[in-house]
């Protein structure tokens, strides 16, 4: 973190008292990942847009969402109070909205502004703050909705138990009626 050192003189009763007062100036942290090596362009995009925003440190990997993402975990150890954290675009950052949520409180904690450029988002603005509050509420509702079974993982289900599927090619007719 770049620190400015500010001097000054205060006079009071004839005698001069000398004061310094350091200030934090704040840095600008980017992050970029890619999920594998072969998207190499993709990646560099990603990097540019980062030094474009003004990024002076960059964290960067090439691993899938769901591995660990130890850049990332350094990224957020590094940054202090009144740094910017920038990524390119959100789907770099989190996996999901509780994900993000999580990676989102973490850095408020340490009170440290989020910027994601593609979505014009910053934590500072009124915006962002709305963009939050939106997305902490789908969240919420995340967390309650399981979804459906993949086809795959249905299709298998139903060849390894012998129970009817609702898809064609799972050897048997839907069993809406059994």
């Amino acid at each position: 973190m770049n620190t400015l050192s500010l001097e000054f003189s205060l006079h009071f009763d004839r005698k001069a008292i000398s004061m310094s007062k350091t200030h934090a100036i704040e840095m600008i942290v980017g992050y970029a990942r890619t999920s594998t090596v072969d998207q190499l362009a993709g990646f560099e995009a990603q990097l540019r847009e980062l030094g474009a925003a003004g990024c002076e440190k960059t964290f960067q990997e090439q691993v899938s969402s769901v591995a660990e993402r130890e850049q990332l975990n350094a990224a957020i150890e590094y940054v202090r109070e009144g740094d910017i954290f920038v990524v390119a675009k959100l789907d770099r950052l989190a996996r999901s909205v509780p994900d993000l949520m999580a990676i989102l409180q973490t850095l408020g904690r340490k009170r440290v502004r989020v910027r994601i450029l593609n979505l014009g988002m910053d934590t500072q603005t009124p915006t962002g703050k709305l963009m939050l509050t939106v997305l902490g509420a789908i969240a919420k509702s995340e967390g309650r909705y399981k979804g459906r079974k993949p086809i795959e993982t249905e299709r298998r289900q139903c060849s390894q138990t012998g129970r009817r599927g609702r898809y064609p090619n799972c050897h048997c007719q839907p069993s809406r009626y059994r």
